[in-house]
């Protein structure tokens, strides 16, 4: 497994766990075809409140999240 799979394996755990209070994603305009998933069933349903969205040059967008509670 590669740095990108564990990244991955360790987001989930923490969600799963409910440690995280922030997401901050950065979405680049290339369709791969394929991928990895980032979230997996084991990281559970969380509900999400979009904080800010921030726009780069060359297209990528860049938005932030908080988890909300309860």
């Amino acid at each position: 497994m590669g740095d990108w799979g564990r990244a991955t394996q360790q987001v989930r755990q923490f969600m799963a766990a409910d440690l995280i209070d922030e997401l901050t994603l950065s979405i680049v305009p290339v369709v791969l075809g394929e991928g990895r998933r980032l979230f997996g069933p084991e990281a559970g349903e969380h509900r999400l409140q979009l904080v800010a969205v921030r726009e780069f040059p060359g297209g990528m967008v860049q938005v932030k999240y908080a988890v909300k509670r309860g």
